[in-house]
């Protein structure tokens, strides 16, 4: 019989979350975001997740899906502008 582990399922979530932070990164600045790595928009990326994620807790999953998609497109566009301004 096999136990549960929280922590396998906790470290494969966190590598899960890793590889979509990427992906936000990479959607915004390209391959400029890893070459060098810009910590700034990684810090970015991550904050809007826990923002975003506290910001919808109480709404319907329509209305989450909806709200979360114009919080996505606002950080695009923001930041998009921050490196143009660069």
């Amino acid at each position: 019989m096999q136990h549960h582990n929280p922590l396998c399922e906790a470290t494969h979530l966190h590598n899960i979350l890793l590889d979509m932070q990427s992906e936000m990164m990479f959607e915004i600045a390209g391959e400029a975001a890893f070459e060098p790595f810009d910590e700034e928009l990684a810090a970015a990326v991550d904050e809007l997740i826990y923002k975003s994620a506290d910001a919808v807790t109480a709404l319907s999953p329509r209305a989450r899906h909806a709200r979360l998609n114009a919080i996505w497109k606002d950080f695009v566009a923001i930041q998009r502008q921050k490196k143009v301004a660069l």
